[in-house]
């Protein structure tokens, strides 16, 4: 989750240069992705501070975050039809795919994608070469450490995948699939 204060970062950047505001409704930027908050006020819409602030009332999503094969616009039109969990800005309540709805609202305010605006804006600037925006994309470089579980029936150690884990977290990549190093990370 160390990838959120990047994105949380990004939009920041555009908030600065006056391309974004905090308190925008998400939907300003991405019309498809409608929550439908629990308020009061009929007019109230979740704003990009609620996304990055966990407190929208909508709880994790994790049908849609993991393995799925759904590309993120998927995902956040997907999301767009699920109930509150709770009121609007009154529980903190963790969420991967509002990140996604960060990231990609701050994408098409600078015009390009999460990936290319992250490689730009900071990881570039930064000399970050060796850090990864995308878990598959990491996995092939041969630096990466690998995991290793037992294998009792053939009395051996057997190399952990993204396939055997069943998990790829791409599509939701603004909220996790930053992958780096140490060193790089000193940069950060």
């Amino acid at each position: 989750s160390a990838t959120k204060a990047f994105t949380a970062t990004l939009v920041g950047m555009l908030v600065d240069e006056a391309r974004m505001g905090w308190d925008d409704p998400v939907e300003k930027y991405l019309p498809e992705f409608k929550l439908a908050v629990q308020s009061k006020d009929p007019n109230d819409r979740a704003t990009l501070r609620d996304v990055l602030s966990h407190r929208t009332g909508f709880t994790r999503m994790g049908l849609l975050e993991t393995n799925t094969g759904l590309s993120s616009d998927e995902i956040l039109r997907r999301a767009s039809s699920a109930e509150a969990f709770a009121p609007f800005r009154q529980r903190f309540l963790y969420n991967n795919v509002h990140y996604l709805a960060a990231g990609s609202s701050a994408a098409k305010a600078a015009g390009t994608s999460w990936d290319a605006l992250m490689k730009a804006r900071i990881l570039a600037p930064l000399g970050m070469a060796a850090t990864r925006t995308s878990l598959r994309e990491a996995w092939k470089d041969p630096r990466v450490a690998r995991g290793y579980a037992w294998d009792a029936a053939r009395k051996r150690f057997r190399l952990v995948t993204l396939e055997t884990l069943g998990t790829n977290i791409d599509g939701i990549a603004p909220a996790g699939a930053i992958s780096s190093t140490a060193l790089d990370m000193t940069s950060w």
